[in-house]
């Protein structure tokens, strides 16, 4: 079973929004199996950024949170998530691969 783990931050100042998402990027590239995404919400009731990166298991997503913050690297004010997942395959109809 695999993981993803969700990392929120505030990003009403822009700068110290592209330095976290660069360098919150930089550690999950290096200790995630992928970086699925980073993405703004720029209409919520307080500007937010979220990274979301895929691990191969909850522990290994854990220990990169662990590693994160021995570095410093997580705001203080992040709210984080770590989410079991499990792949999907998708299924075509035969009528759509079969025309």
């Amino acid at each position: 079973m695999g993981a993803i783990l969700l990392v929120e931050w505030p990003a009403t100042d822009p700068a110290r929004r592209r330095e976290t998402a660069g360098r919150l990027s930089a550690l999950a590239l290096r200790d995630a199996e992928r970086l699925l995404f980073t993405a703004g919400d720029p209409f919520g009731d307080e500007p937010a950024m979220v990274l979301a990166a895929s691990f191969i298991s909850p522990e290994r997503a854990q220990a990169a949170l662990a590693r994160w913050r021995a570095e410093g690297a997580l705001p203080a004010d992040a709210r984080l998530r770590v989410l079991t997942s499990e792949a999907r395959g998708a299924a075509e109809p035969p009528l759509l691969l079969f025309p």
